[in-house]
């Protein structure tokens, strides 16, 4: 009777064994050096650095009187930086809580492997019990030759082997439970203070956009001051349409993408400033309108006109965020003074009615409006010719 509950307990245990051979350590990732995590908070922190440096200038610009439209200009800029900042505190979130719900899962996995190796355990010690005082000795002595002799000394050494490896598995995997329960809250920690740096320059943001509307007011009350701001900006306009105009113009070897080009700005057709030749109602110079401006209301999508590949993009004290997108066969569309920085950067393809930005009052303008351009080999036309107002 007491072999038989003895051959009975090694039976049970190997096969036992045998389970959890199936059930191996199951690995975590951690947060620390994941990199995705690492690229979005190392431009985060080259932003920071570009904010303290664009602060530093509208100080500086005010304590030397520079004018409305400088100041303007760096405001316009470091809110581009607060909206990427933000932008960028929006995918960090992100990134933290899928890895944060992953880790949870993979945790959870580890906590029922933890709760199969006890049960199985636990069932061996019930198991144990039941034989009650019949010791391995009674066992092995028991035996009818030396071979199962043998036989039952390496299943009982086996046995015991099993026994110590599986303890240290639970206690390793125990402990893994408990290191990523600690990583998740310091991941929670970093959302909650991301939370917060994203709230303060939120408020920084807006803070920095009634300034420029301020400025607007003050400028746009002041002719005078309005027309010298014009003359400045007027000479940068010039300069930059030179440089846009080469870098098209090195671009004409590529056949027309094709198609009908559509309206920039859904819902507003009403043209404030026509192409052409004109009398600057404030400078009283005769120069010309290399586009149509479209007046429409801050905030309104502004969609790309037509697939192509984006030539130049950024921040001009003239043109305020601007785009510019290349056709293909010398021609291009650009557009001009959008709220905030455009969504395509250069190098990257956009495709016909795509948003790209979004209508603004950025550089030299005292009202929301876009202007919008068309070129063929880098020269401005009327944009007319080529859209429609729908």
């Amino acid at each position: 009777m007491g072999n038989k509950k003895g051959f009975r307990a090694i039976a049970l245990f190997l096969a036992a064994l045998m389970l959890l051979s199936f059930l191996g350590p199951v690995v975590l990732r951690v947060f620390a050096g994941d990199s995705s995590i690492d690229e979005l908070q190392s431009k985060l922190d080259e932003l920071t650095k570009q904010q303290k440096a664009l602060q530093n200038k509208i100080n500086s610009s005010t304590a030397s009187r520079k004018t409305e439209l400088q100041k303007k200009n760096d405001l316009e800029r470091q809110i581009n930086n607060l909206g990427d900042k933000i932008a960028l505190y929006d995918q960090l979130i992100a990134e933290y809580d899928q890895q944060i719900a992953q880790k949870e899962q993979e945790s959870e996995e580890i906590q029922q492997q933890v709760d199969r190796q006890m049960e199985l355990y636990l069932t061996r010690i019930r198991e144990t019990y039941e034989i009650g005082n019949v010791s391995f000795f009674d066992v092995l002595f028991g035996s009818a030759s030396l071979n199962e002799f043998m036989t039952h000394l390496d299943h009982a050494a086996e046995i015991a082997r099993y026994d110590e490896n599986l303890i240290s598995t639970m206690r390793a995997n125990k402990q893994t439970v408990l290191d990523s329960k600690a990583e998740i809250e310091l991941a929670r920690a970093s959302q909650a203070a991301l939370l917060e740096e994203a709230s303060k320059d939120q408020a920084s943001l807006q803070a920095s956009q009634s300034e420029v509307d301020s400025l607007i007011q003050e400028i746009d009350s002041d002719l005078e001051k309005n027309k010298r701001l014009l003359e400045e900006a007027e000479a940068e306009e010039e300069r930059f349409s030179q440089e846009l105009k080469a870098l098209l113009a090195q671009r004409t070897d590529s056949s027309y993408i094709g198609g009908d080009m559509i309206w920039p700005t859904p819902g507003y057709t009403y043209i404030t400033c026509v192409f052409g030749m004109r009398t600057h109602p404030i400078t009283g110079v005769y120069k010309m309108h290399t586009g149509v401006d479209i007046g429409a209301a801050g905030g309104t999508q502004i969609l790309a006109a037509n697939t192509g590949e984006v030539v130049s993009a950024g921040y001009n004290s003239a043109w305020g965020n601007y785009i510019a997108i290349d056709h293909g066969g010398g021609l291009s569309t650009f557009y001009a003074h959008m709220k905030t920085s455009a969504l395509f950067s250069v190098g990257q393809t956009v495709t016909r009615g795509e948003k790209i930005g979004i209508v603004g009052s950025t550089g030299y303008s005292t009202g929301n409006h876009l202007h919008f351009e068309v070129r063929v080999n880098g020269e401005s036309v009327q944009p007319l010719d080529y859209v429609t107002p729908s």
